[in-house]
């Protein structure tokens, strides 16, 4: 009875795409995924995706040199990837919905590692703006089918496992960093530095790539005829809740060391401990997120989660001494850690709309704010200070939280 319980959401997604006169062993044989390497492969495709952005983050100050641009043409050219990622996240709604997640990634990955050393051999800024649009768009689909992936291979798994997935997007990003700043450290220009990135990256894609699962819940949804061009509130109201999480890690990424440089006095080094603190913490508590959610379930981690890491906030702004201001950062990061993955866990079970769907609607909504974030809290900070708009993150948390009861809205039927 334990086993059956723990699989009916896997034998209902099956059931879907199976015609009833197959046997139930011939079910089991033909139709159902190898879990190990679904859960493998899933996992190269969020480290790819770490690895990419952090590689990307890694040429900045290169391709600022090499093509003599000052802030503010810099500034100009990195709101392309902004842009490119924000459409995609946009098209990957009827892309995915049309084709699955599987086959999104098959064909954007290769895409995506390619884009890499191209960005190393940019001639100029227009055509640097233009590929960043393109790396933008390519990271903003690539996301959001592998968020898509990751709620099928849940489905199959019947336990949590989207805090597992986000943390190797984050080891992905130490990897990523680490790996391109020692091929230059060792002498190596950057257009080999990315090529040997992208090799790399391109060798996994083609060994994982056959234990991508298909999205089989979603093909009775897909064969209906589109009844609805507004995602149903309960979809838009996970979508803000991920826009404010993205909001606040926003900010402690581009304000956390400006915060502690200008008003506690660390020197300029030293100021980047606190978005070190947040991504240890963060990085930590997705390894363990998914027996978090398994014993508490995802209302208790999204309340609880959002009042940790707005205690957080209050705690990094109001604390008299240094270590308590990044001990704040710490707890922003392991309070924020889950929420993200069990919203977009929570955006495909809240209604009928279809995984790809509802998924590119929630991470559209959060990829906005992690980019307007930090312009937001800028705008305030100028009026207010610093401080209070970093502590006023703590009241849109606090929001979060109190709203935490939208994930346990009806399941999706298919």
């Amino acid at each position: 009875m334990m086993r059956e319980g723990s699989t009916a959401v896997a034998k209902r997604i099956h059931a879907a795409a199976v015609p009833a006169t197959v046997t139930r062993e011939s079910r089991v044989r033909d139709d159902a995924p190898d879990l190990g390497a679904a859960r493998r492969a899933t996992g190269v495709f969020f480290s790819l995706l770490g690895v990419s952005v952090a590689t990307w983050a890694a040429l900045v100050p290169l391709t600022k040199s090499r093509l003599a641009m000052d802030d503010a043409r810099l500034g100009t050219v990195l709101l392309a990837f902004g842009a490119g990622t924000i459409a995609a996240t946009l098209v990957a709604t009827w892309l995915i919905g049309r084709y699955g997640s599987r086959r999104a990634l098959v064909a954007v990955g290769p895409l995506l590692c390619l884009t890499l050393p191209l960005l190393a051999l940019a001639p100029s800024s227009i055509a640097l703006a233009g590929l960043l649009f393109a790396f933008g768009a390519f990271v903003g689909l690539a996301g959001v089918a592998a968020n898509a992936q990751a709620i099928a291979v849940q489905a199959t798994a019947g336990r949590p496992l989207m805090s597992s997935f986000h943390a190797m997007f984050s080891v992905g990003g130490l990897v990523g960093a680490g790996t391109c700043s020692l091929l230059l450290r060792a002498g190596f220009s950057a257009e080999l530095a990315t090529g040997f990135v992208a090799a790399m990256l391109l060798l996994l894609v083609a060994t994982q790539r056959t234990g991508l699962v298909a999205d089989v819940a979603d093909r009775a949804v897909r064969a209906a005829p589109a009844r609805r061009r507004v995602p149903p509130m309960a979809v838009i109201a996970v979508g803000a809740m991920t826009f404010a999480l993205y909001l606040s890690e926003g900010a402690v990424l581009d304000w956390a060391a400006v915060f502690f440089h200008e008003l506690r006095g660390y020197d300029v080094a030293s100021a980047a401990l606190g978005y070190a603190a947040f991504s240890i913490t963060m990085a930590a508590g997705r390894l363990f997120g998914d027996r978090v959610v398994a014993r508490l379930g995802p209302v208790l981690v999204i309340r609880y989660g959002a009042l940790l890491a707005a205690a957080g906030f209050l705690t990094m702004v109001l604390a008299p001494g240094r270590a308590l201001g990044l001990a704040g950062c710490a707890l922003i990061g392991l309070g924020a850690a889950n929420v993200v993955p069990t919203l977009i866990t929570a955006s495909a079970r809240v209604s009928s709309l279809p995984t790809g769907a509802a998924v590119s609607t929630v991470v559209a909504m959060g990829t906005t704010g992690l980019i307007a974030g930090p312009a937001l809290v800028g705008f305030l900070a100028q009026r207010t200070g610093l401080g209070i708009a970093l502590g006023a993150l703590a009241l849109m948390l606090v929001a979060v939280a109190s709203a935490a009861n939208v994930v346990a809205a009806r399941p999706r039927t298919v």
